[in-house]
């Protein structure tokens, strides 16, 4: 896959998740992904900044799932997101 590709699951692997399995807390999160989701399909750079910026942002409030395995899913997620946009941005 493209890092295009693996930009793009990531996000909409996160957004899914929140949706499905976040019970409070989730709306700024679903926020900022998605306007970096359409922000990437126009500016794939700009999207990557987008997310780590946002991101760093954020991680103080993470969505609530209403279980362990899904917070650790959504972390997993987010973190391999994070890696994804700093190769992007030649910043690994």
């Amino acid at each position: 896959m493209s890092v295009t590709g693996e930009f793009q699951r990531y996000l909409r692997d996160c957004l899914a998740l929140i949706e499905t399995g976040a019970s409070a807390g989730a709306g700024p999160w679903q926020s900022a992904l998605r306007e970096a989701a359409a922000l990437g399909a126009e500016d794939l750079s700009a999207g990557a900044e987008r997310v780590l910026a946002d991101c760093a942002q954020l991680e103080a409030t993470p969505p609530a799932f209403r279980s362990a395995p899904e917070r650790e899913r959504f972390s997993t997620l987010v973190d391999g997101l994070g890696e994804v946009c700093r190769a992007i941005l030649g910043r690994r």
